[in-house]
Parts: C-alpha cells; structure tokens; sequence
C-alpha cells in the first residue's frame, strides 16, 4: 500500500501515536546517519507532549521519559543532537500576532484613561453643585445618571480589554517554539516564513505524512483531521520537491527565509505610522505580558 490514510477519531488510535512511531524511525537513522533531513511544515507549531505509555520503553533514546510523556521539543532537540538538519515552515510573525491586534489593545486602554477622567470631572462637578433651584437639581441628577453610565461602560471596556490582551498575543507560543529550537543549534535549523501556508508536511528519510493536522496537540490528538503516511521513495520525493518550493524565496515575495524576514517592516506596512509602534512599545502603561511579547518578536 502506497499511502496509509490516518483518522483522528476516538475509536482509533491519535495522530500522535503515529507521528511518535515516525520520528522513532526517523531518529534511528539519524542516530548512524550523516544525511538526515526533517521537513516541518505547518501554519502553527507548538509544543506539547507525545504519551510514550503506548509504545513502551524508550530509554536508549530518551534516558528519564520511559513510560512517560516527552515534549515535541525535546524530540526535535534529539534529532539536532544527531546533526540531523531540521527546516521549519510557517506562517510569519506579523500574521501569527498581527498589529492590528496591539493597536485595539492600546488604544482601548486609552480609551479607558479618558472616560475615567470624565468620570472623576464629573463627581467633581457634582460635588460642587448646591441644590439652590430646580434647574441644579435636574442637572445633578442629570451628571449622576452620566456618571453611572460611564461607570458600567468602563466595566464593560476593563472586561474587552482582557479580551484584546489575549488577541493582542496571538499565535506567540509558536514563536517561542520556534526561537527554542532554533537557539539550541543555530547552524542546523532553517526557519522560512510562508505568508500563504495553509499546508501541513511532516517529512523524514523514511517516511511522511500529509494532510489537514496543524503541528499541534489538538490537532495531533483531538480534532476530526486526516493524515496520510507514505514510505514509498517516489512519493517522498514529490513531497520534496513541494516542501522546498514552499520555502523558497527567489520567485515569491510571500516565501522568505526567516533571515531576510523583518518583523518591523511588516508591523509599519499594518500600522501605517512607525511613531504608532514606537509610542506603543515605549508607553509605561503596556502590560508586562505584552511588553514580553515585543521583545519576542525583537521590537
């Protein structure tokens, strides 16, 4: 059989289980080979756990995860400490965390200063009032009816605001991911940025999948995906050929290596305004999440 196809459902067994036995196979040739080359390709990558529960003892390969659970990370460390060449392909940064998404955060927060001020003029005000004729009267009730307003909206804007922190975040776990990976053997892993990926590639020497799975635990354990796995040499060399197009740079302007990637070009092309970004990274009131989170990215 030339192709196996995979279902992520229940009653068989997950993605992961799999994808475990591939990189299994994958490591031991790594383990005496001088050529090994792993493709991943996915829009978004994260780390998590593979169950080695299921497939028994590994401990010549993993010393301290038998019967245990192993991060992706860990795995794929395993592979660059075979000299195996690991190349990445995913969506670029200011996708994963548009700017769209910190412009809606800071500007609700400023939002928020401007009708607490209003708020505070307009107890003041109210304060200072003295009940000496009718039309004071109904312009203290007046002010108390605004001031109760603007109260529930400023509840209401504290409320999204924690919503848009969490957008404002985004996809950055698979930043990190990635960032991990690449420092721990630099000269080994290739990142390419891929503006357009919608594909997902999981490709070794002996074997690959392909299908609908992002690289990530949902996607490897929980959703309805389809993955199918082949070994036959033809196949795998067409999915070479897809991979390497999919990263390559020269002919595409929306496929670039992550080494002639900007992070800030790309954020003024969504703002517009360069000054809009810097008085965003520099304002006092940025949140340390978010703070972490322009660091990541190198801003």
């Amino acid at each position: 059989m030339k192709v196996k196809f995979i279902l992520n459902y229940p009653q068989n067994e997950r993605i992961s289980t799999f994808i475990l036995d591939f990189f299994l196979a994958e490591l031991e040739y790594a383990r005496s080979a001088d050529d090994h080359e792993l493709w991943i390709v996915s829009p978004w990558i994260y780390d998590f756990n593979f169950d080695l529960s299921t497939r028994g003892s590994y401990d010549n390969l993993w010393p301290g995860y038998t019967k245990s659970s192993i991060p992706f990370s860990s795995i794929l460390k395993k592979f660059l400490d075979y000299q195996s060449t690991i190349n990445i392909i995913c969506r670029p940064p200011h996708e994963l965390i548009p700017f769209e998404n910190f412009k809606i955060f800071h500007q609700t927060k400023e939002r928020i200063v401007e009708i607490e001020k209003l708020f505070k003029d307009l107890l003041e005000l109210e304060e200072n009032i003295r009940p000496l004729s009718f039309e004071q009267k109904r312009l203290k009730e007046s002010i108390l009816s605004l001031t109760k307003e603007l109260q529930d909206t400023c509840s209401e804007l504290r409320f999204l605001l924690d919503h848009f922190r969490e957008s404002a975040k985004g996809h950055s776990n698979v930043i990190s991911f990635i960032q991990n990976i690449k420092r721990y053997a630099p000269d080994k892993v290739n990142i390419y940025y891929n503006y357009r990926l919608h594909a997902k590639i999981l490709l070794g020497k002996l074997g690959g999948f392909f299908g609908s799975a992002n690289i990530t635990h949902r996607g490897f354990n929980y959703n309805d995906e389809l993955l199918a796995y082949t070994a036959e040499k033809e196949i795998l060399d067409a999915l070479h050929i897809i991979v390497v197009k999919l990263a390559q740079s020269e002919e595409f302007w929306w496929r670039k290596k992550s080494t002639a990637y900007s992070i800030l070009y790309e954020y003024q092309k969504q703002a517009g305004n360069l000054e809009l970004i810097k008085e965003m990274t520099r304002s006092d009131d940025l949140p340390e999440d978010l703070r972490e989170i322009f660091e990541l990215l190198g801003i």
